[in-house]
């Protein structure tokens, strides 16, 4: 009995350790720290759920914070508290719209909470964009680590 247990368990674990690449369901957005993972915590919440590369292909709405790290959770942070906040329009930016590609967000909050156990964060976000778009919802965000452009 033991050993069948002993045996289960490292099937688990190895199976767990195969689909790691493979984000779990409803996982709809991704975080980071910067390349290094010391800077203040970012977010991209898009509406397509899969793997932070399967993600890539959706427009995001994007935030960051000022002064809170890795691991950090907030209750409603005001657009004015953010680092920046803005929403992607488009992929393919206009040359003679510098401005076409993405609206700044305007005013309302978002909040979330680090779940250590599974080092994601989930959250809440109900902002108006200067283009007059609203956006509202809950996220779940997987950590996805930025491209480093040499």
């Amino acid at each position: 009995m033991k050993t069948t247990f002993a045996a289960l368990c490292c099937s688990l674990l190895a199976l767990c350790s195969t689909t790691s690449a493979v984000a779990a369901p409803g996982v709809n957005a991704s975080w980071n720290s910067g390349s290094k993972g010391k800077g203040s915590v970012a977010f991209w919440i898009r509406n397509k759920e899969g793997s932070c590369e399967e993600q890539k292909s959706a427009l995001p709405l994007v935030f960051g914070t000022k002064n809170l790290k890795a691991g950090s959770s907030s209750g409603p942070l005001p657009v004015e508290e953010l680092s920046y906040c803005l929403l992607f329009l488009t992929d393919a930016p206009d040359p003679n719209d510098p401005d076409g590609d993405s609206s700044n967000c305007k005013s309302g909050s978002v909040e979330f909470t680090f779940e250590a156990a599974t080092n994601e964060y989930r959250g809440k976000y109900d902002l108006t964009m200067k283009n007059r778009d609203v956006r509202r919802g809950e996220f779940r965000a997987q950590l996805c680590m930025p491209t480093v452009k040499r």
